[in-house]
């Protein structure tokens, strides 16, 4: 186990982490009485200003196809994403009161992203630290997982169902991540469905390297770091002009 001092724990617990416990105090008692009433919810988001990734599509699938469904999406309500999911049914605000409580009562809480929650911090304090873990999270995911991601590992996240995009990635997760094969799903993401029948342009080649953590995070102590001089970016600029990616260009006529 990770050992943090002091001065590490003030790092990573902030204000809004005490706060967010606090109300998740207050909220509780009446959220759970509200529990044996309110049956049959489902709770979806992405993170705090998304509706465009998986969690979106599958929120606009069920609306569309199962509205009888109750389905409740959180983001908040200043994001431009917003646009995207206003009118298409019950829309709460990202980390308010109004989010604990669906939190509490939901019977499914689904998200593309592994904090998607109320504030991250204090949900993992009661499912994983003091085992009060919530046997109903779906996690939507928002990429293929082909890395040994250990923070994705059932011991660490206990998600109820883990959602994959692809065979291979299904086959790994199922033999290093720990997850009994009920709790993993080999479906597809949602927003692969938005793919159908659309107008391809073949000639067009698109590279759109991912997101790493380590860029970018206050975890890893980026503040002031030069992006072009990391060897992400050199990496990646040596690649799209390389001499021989230009040839091949020009050999296949693109």
């Amino acid at each position: 186990m990770a050992q943090y001092s002091l001065k590490r724990v003030f790092q990573i617990v902030k204000i809004k982490d005490v706060w967010h416990f606090l109300l998740s105090v207050l909220i509780f008692p009446a959220a759970f009485f509200c529990k044996i009433f309110l049956r049959g919810y489902w709770l979806v988001c992405e993170e705090k200003n998304e509706a465009r990734d998986n969690g979106y599509h599958f929120y606009k699938w069920v609306r569309e196809n199962k509205p009888i469904q109750k389905i409740i999406y959180a983001i908040n309500k200043k994001s431009p994403d917003y646009n995207n999911v206003k009118g298409l049914g019950k829309i709460i605000s990202y980390g308010t009161v109004s989010h604990w409580f669906w939190y509490i009562v939901a019977d499914k809480n689904i998200s593309s992203q592994k904090g998607g929650k109320p504030n991250p911090s204090v949900c993992y304090f009661y499912e994983v630290v003091l085992g009060l873990r919530k046997k109903n999270r779906v996690f939507l995911q928002h990429g293929i997982t082909i890395n040994d991601g250990k923070w994705l590992y059932y011991n660490n996240c206990f998600f109820d169902k883990f959602i994959c995009g692809a065979k291979p990635e299904y086959d790994y997760v199922k033999s290093q991540f720990g997850y009994k094969e009920r709790n993993i799903a080999y479906t597809g993401f949602a927003r692969f469905d938005k793919l159908h029948n659309i107008e391809v342009d073949k000639d067009l080649i698109l590279v759109m390297p991912t997101w790493r953590e380590w860029l970018a995070s206050d975890l890893y102590n980026t503040k002031g770091m030069d992006f072009t001089e990391t060897t992400y970016f050199k990496s990646w600029n040596e690649f799209l002009n390389s001499k021989k990616l230009d040839a091949l260009l020009k050999k296949y006529g693109k």
